[in-house]
């Protein structure tokens, strides 16, 4: 069995902001303006921003999120882990925090954590594809091959993965 797995990151809109989210409506309008300059690639003036609204929403998950999300775009790993994290422990129901903070895991080699962390996702959430393919290339790695199967054909069959994931 060959498994061809393509991560889909338009599957989940990682830079938006949720209609859920727990940032504070009064600070919404700045975390779009924060978001845009993250989205036009101007990472200084999306970390100043973000940094700016973490000091006012520190037990904000999605702002913990964003700034992971923004560290990984700059390549702090360290950085972005450490504030994925915190994204997870201030609410373990982030999804799009373990799913990044599982293909930051992933794309490590740290396969056994990527495992417990993905798990979680698609036990939230078992719609996405990204996290079916994260998880059976984890799997994979660990030699559970019926698991990295498994996985494979979750993410064939999940929305968004019709052009991206495929097992040969």
């Amino acid at each position: 069995i060959e498994l061809i797995l393509k991560p889909d990151p338009s599957s989940i809109d990682f830079i938006e902001i949720p209609s859920d989210s727990d940032i504070p409506a009064t600070l919404r309008k700045h975390v779009n303006r924060a978001l845009d300059a993250l989205r036009s690639g101007d990472l200084t003036d999306a970390q100043k921003q973000l940094k700016g609204i973490a000091k006012s929403a520190p037990s904000s998950a999605d702002v913990s999120f964003f700034l992971g999300y923004l560290a990984l775009e700059q390549h702090q790993i360290a950085q972005a882990q450490a504030h994925l994290i915190r994204a997870t422990e201030l609410n373990p129901r982030q999804i799009r925090a373990l799913i990044l903070l599982g293909k930051v895991l992933v794309e490590e080699g740290n396969y056994s954590r990527a495992v417990v962390v993905l798990e979680k996702a698609v036990a939230l959430n078992n719609d996405y594809s990204l996290p079916h393919e994260l998880l059976s290339e984890a799997y994979l790695h660990e030699k559970e091959f019926a698991k990295a199967k498994e996985q494979a054909e979750l993410a064939v069959k999940s929305e968004g993965a019709e052009s991206h994931a495929q097992i040969v």
